[in-house]
């Protein structure tokens, strides 16, 4: 058939046809990749003769032939806006635009074409700004059905949406599906992968793209301040393709990446921008595949709260040489039941906490099945059990809107709001103890209003009489210490929370939901009321010079000792200009205490040198102690093991607080307590709890070590009695 002009699709029975390469390709039924095809069309440019191989009578079918190439053909115009159209069969794109300002393509069906919309921009500052594209249908009958391989890389491969303009776009609302690719942000050309100014400043928000043959969202280049939040992306090779970002930062939020057939990101080409992949939902229940796969090494990426699930490893690279990567707090699972969960650079670790002694990625992360609702039908919401449920971290601009106690971890926030509960009542002071009158901590689930003395009862043991309970106090809205006088006698004290419906939150939901005594607490801890104590005995110990010192991490986020120093009349706590995190050790002798003895309190105290850089205590959180009862790592003497060798079990971590303008002091809590070793060395490991603040600067305060003069070495106080 001889044609006029060229064309670059064709469609049979309203069906897209396949586009060979060549005519020797369409003679030997050879598609693209030497794929096997046996139906298809060729254009030859030099005849202007389209061929076409059918298996049957081509008069059988009707067949749509382009006339024109675009429906609408916009250059260097402002102001348009485009609306309620049907476009189809055109020969390259349904909405092409070149230094086109101020657009709007709302609420069209465009379909059977290679692109559905082109934004393109090749000229001054003023021009290719501000573009919005909004409620449009886009789709290509029947292009995801041809063989990948025949269609990656030739004429068949089309994006429903290319944003390639400058400065200012909005894409949100449409859908799109049986195209080849979605969403594509950015360039791939060699003279503007580089370029900031190519799609600066976009956001992709609330798309649904479904059934693409390759990548659902595909952003590369530059990509500076480019949004995507809220898409769902379902049935598809890749979820989001980041091959590469060169500068960013590019934000993918709250998204579903669901039903992969390869892996739900894309990382490839060696992408070293700024990528931040916060919230999001990654599954599939095809056999064999990975919960995330890495072509390339990657760089300068940061992950939180986000939920991925496979049936092989957790997340698997290959290649070596990632670096500046910040993977945190992150829910893999894999279906996987036995063998190593994660490769890292041709390395496999079994577990997660494997995964972090070795690498320093996700420390905090977690390997618990996700808690879907109805994955299998596509709902991909938390039940109200799931362990995602308050697991993410506060992340401001980006999760502040949460529900519970901390936000939810994946796409989806629970909308269910639960009834406030009691999570714990905890003794205040020491037990055993002579005290008249002792304190109690209550901490509920979240914030609370209506407490009062009738919402508790006290549980005593024989011998104990006229015990009650005398005042209320609000810490927070979440936490309150109850004052109980302890009666006469010897015996145990349990305060009880009796839930008669006073206790409400925010939302007045009453504890444990409508009606009395399903939120009741019996459970906490309680005290031994021993009135024969008469006599304490307080004694001091003082740090072992010999054995403390400060660690300084191998390097940052690796949680491994590097380099020490034992010698120092200092030690350190903070971090380097390398953000690397210092940790120090404490060692007491506290042998000479008493075998038979009940220690009811003990206090630890370290003095202030100075501080290099800001003071951590502004920019690094809590300063924290860890207990060990014995020396870390079974020696006494100082090893860069001891940087991350775990505190004894049971221990808690206790928290610094000033006590003079020089001195700090650390209250041990009472499961603590029961870690003094009364047969040999105490040591403690202080850490502030941020383990760095990412400036690239030393930020350090030093407190004098057992190395220095007596007035100046850290103390430990012990309190105690003998029965």
């Amino acid at each position: 058939m001889q044609l006029g002009s060229a064309i670059g699709y064709l469609a049979r029975d309203q069906k897209r046809f396949y586009n060979y390469d060549d005519l020797s390709g369409l003679l030997q039924s050879r598609g693209h990749g030497k794929v096997s095809i046996n139906e298809g069309w060729y254009f030859d440019p030099n005849t202007s003769r389209l061929y076409i191989r059918s298996g049957d009578d081509p008069a059988r079918h009707s067949w749509q032939i382009p006339r024109f190439n675009h429906a609408f053909d916009i250059n260097g115009r402002d102001w348009l806006w485009i609306e309620g159209f049907e476009m189809r069969f055109y020969g390259r794109c349904g909405v092409c635009t070149l230094n086109a300002s101020h657009l709007v393509v709302r609420r069209n069906k465009i379909h059977n074409m290679q692109l559905g919309i082109f934004v393109n921009w090749d000229g001054a500052e003023h021009q290719g700004n501000d573009t919005r594209i909004e409620y449009n249908k886009i789709y290509d009958p029947l292009v995801n059905e041809f063989p990948w391989q025949a269609t990656k890389g030739s004429s068949m491969e089309g994006t429903a949406i290319v944003v390639r303009g400058h400065i200012g776009a909005i894409v949100r609302n449409n859908e799109i599906y049986n195209f080849f690719n979605g969403i594509y942000t950015g360039s791939s050309a060699s003279d503007a992968r580089e370029n900031p100014a190519v799609a600066f400043d976009a956001d992709i928000y609330n798309n649904y793209i479904h059934d693409v043959s390759d990548d659902g969202l595909e952003p590369e280049g530059a990509c500076v301040n480019q949004r995507f939040r809220n898409n769902i992306v379902d049935r598809m090779l890749i979820g989001v393709s980041l091959a590469p970002i060169t500068q960013g930062p590019t934000w993918v939020l709250h998204s579903s990446f669901t039903n992969f057939t390869s892996s739900p990101i894309k990382w490839a080409s060696d992408s070293d921008g700024i990528v931040f992949f916060y919230h999001n939902t990654s599954w599939t229940n095809a056999a064999n595949l990975n919960g995330m796969s890495m072509i390339t090494p990657v760089h300068n990426t940061v992950m939180r709260n986000n939920i991925f699930q496979g049936n092989r490893y957790a997340f698997e690279e290959i290649r070596t040489g990632s670096t500046g990567n910040d993977w945190n707090n992150d829910n893999w699972y894999t279906r996987v039941p036995s063998g190593p969960h994660f490769k890292w650079e041709n390395i496999n670790y079994n577990t997660i906490a494997q995964l972090c002694t070795a690498t320093g990625l996700e420390c905090n992360g977690y390997e618990d099945p996700p808690g879907f609702t109805n994955p299998g039908a596509g709902d991909f919401t938390l039940l109200p059990s799931s362990p995602n449920i308050d697991r993410g971290l506060a992340i401001p601009g980006i999760n502040d809107n949460f529900k519970g106690n901390a936000p939810d971890a994946g796409a989806y926030e629970l909308t269910f709001d639960p009834p406030p509960t009691v999570s714990s009542v905890a003794r205040a002071d020491a037990s055993p103890t002579n005290a008249a009158s002792v304190n109690f901590t209550a901490t509920f689930s979240e914030a609370v209003s209506g407490v009062d003395i009738g919402d508790f009862k006290l549980v005593v043991g024989q011998g104990i009489t006229g015990a009650s309970v005398t005042g209320i106090t609000s810490v927070s809205g979440m936490t309150y210490t109850i004052s109980v006088n302890t009666g006469s006698g010897n015996g145990n004290i349990r305060l009880d929370v009796i839930d008669n419906d006073s206790i409400i939150d925010s939302g007045s939901q009453p504890l444990g939901g409508a009606g009395p005594n399903n939120g009741s607490f019996a459970t906490g801890e309680e005290y031994t009321i021993n009135k024969s104590v008469t006599n304490t005995v307080s004694v001091s110990f003082k740090s072992a010079g010999a054995y403390d010192g400060w660690i300084l991490e191998s390097g940052e986020n690796t949680n491994t000792g590097g380099t020490l120093d034992k010698n120092a009349t200092t030690f350190n706590a903070g971090d380097d200009q390398r953000d690397r995190q210092y940790k120090s050790i404490l060692s007491f002798d506290t042998s000479s205490l008493p075998d038979h003895a009940v220690i009811v309190s003990a206090q630890l105290k370290v003095k202030r040198q100075g501080v290099v850089g800001a003071d951590p205590f502004g920019t690094h959180g809590a300063l924290l102690a860890e207990i060990r009862n014995g020396p870390f790592n079974n020696n006494a003497a100082l090893q860069t093991a001891d940087f991350s060798t775990a505190a004894s079990p049971g221990a808690v971590r206790d928290q610094f607080a000033g006590l003079t303008f020089s001195w700090y002091a650390a209250q041990l809590s009472n499961a603590n307590l029961l870690l003094i070793n009364k047969a040999g060395v105490t040591q403690f490991r202080l850490f502030f709890s941020k383990d760095d603040n990412d400036d690239q600067g030393t930020d350090t305060i030093k407190l004098f070590s057992g190395n220095s003069i007596d007035a100046n070495k850290p103390e430990l106080i012990v309190t105690y009695y003998t029965p």
